[in-house]
């Protein structure tokens, strides 16, 4: 089991806490598992912080995309 998809559903500074004994990984991915573990989601301006300070999220384009997926910015244009 994973989970792939729930910053939509979250208001700006919402918290989430994850009840899952089944519970695997986060994402498809081993490698993005880590990353969301490591950074969690913050909404596109902090996730691109982190991206310029972090060279793991350089060298996971795919992973830092997925922690902005869903954040309003991404939907407003």
């Amino acid at each position: 089991m994973y989970i792939a998809d729930f910053t939509a559903a979250m208001t700006d500074g919402g918290e989430l806490i994850i009840i899952g004994p089944g519970l695997k990984r986060f994402g498809e991915q081993d490698s993005v598992d880590r990353i969301i573990r490591k950074y969690g989601y913050a909404g596109t301006s902090r996730v691109l912080e982190q991206w310029r300070e972090n060279e793991d999220l350089q060298d996971s384009t795919h992973a830092t995309v997925h922690l902005i997926h869903g954040d309003k910015a991404l939907s407003s244009g």
